[in-house]
């Protein structure tokens, strides 16, 4: 049986967003998580369980769980920014803004080199705030930061692209990110058509906040797009249109009546 700490770091790693995870994988973390924390453990590897179990919350969409989870790991690791940055996303999930650009703002302050995820929620907390100024300064921060190789950066700069309603900007991420996952070229035009294949659209809408990046972007896209354009975005070869996918999500109601598609599901 392997011990806490590897298993722990095994988690972790699994819990990137370049790696599509079904809610059962994820359910099957929580739960090794919350095993590892009834067993007789160390603070340093209790506030990696918290966290890990924090990430496995978000990813599931369970913001609450996930705050909650982040600020115990904070409070036994005070000075470990990563917690904060958990806490930060998901108080943004939830909606307090100012809970959410303080613990950004701590997290900022103990670390030299923030990654890009720590600046956009940054940007993002700020923006929500009302300084539009800082919020784009923190954005542009955040774009310099992420790592060009790195497709789980140029998701997070994508999401808080829309969130700044940046969204020529969004989908250059989003073509970044979609160059990554192929291996060839594709220009932010193609990657605002939001034709994805099975595999990326699960990776694409698995944390809350990219899910609602979709469902915005469809928002924007669906001004010059019919509603037979969209269907016919549908392709072969186990491929997936974002349209399809976003009709069970938040959000999404209000992308279909744009488009002039009826429907009886409820935000």
């Amino acid at each position: 049986m392997a011990e806490p700490a590897t298993k722990l770091e095994r988690f972790s790693s699994d819990l990137q967003f370049d790696h599509p995870l079904s809610e059962f994988e994820l359910q099957r973390i929580v739960a090794e998580c919350k095993a590892i924390l009834r067993q007789s453990i160390s603070p340093r590897i209790g506030a990696h369980a918290h966290s890990v179990l924090a990430q496995a919350y978000f990813r599931l969409g369970k913001a609450r769980e996930c705050a909650d989870e982040a600020k115990i790991a904070a409070r036994i690791e005070p000075r470990e920014s990563d917690h904060l940055v958990l806490i930060a996303a998901a108080c943004l999930e939830l909606g307090d803004n100012e809970a959410a650009l303080k613990a950004a703002v701590s997290a900022l302050e103990l670390t030299d080199e923030p990654d890009c995820i720590l600046l956009g929620n940054l940007a993002e907390a700020f923006y929500r705030m009302g300084d539009t100024d800082t919020a784009e300064e923190a954005f542009e921060r955040a774009a310099r930061a992420g790592n060009p190789s790195s497709a789980s950066d140029m998701l997070c700069l994508a999401n808080q692209a829309v969130e700044l309603k940046l969204y020529g900007q969004c989908f250059g991420f989003l073509a970044r990110y979609l160059s990554i996952a192929r291996g060839t070229e594709v220009s932010p035009r193609e990657a605002s058509g939001l034709q994805f294949t099975s595999e990326e659209q699960q990776v694409v809408r698995t944390p809350p906040g990219l899910r609602r990046l979709l469902e915005r972007a469809l928002l924007v896209d669906a001004a010059s797009a019919s509603e037979a354009q969209l269907r016919r975005s549908r392709a072969g070869d186990g491929a997936l249109s974002v349209f399809d996918e976003t009709r069970r999500g938040r959000g999404a109601a209000n992308a279909m009546v744009l488009c002039g598609v009826t429907t009886d599901e409820s935000r």
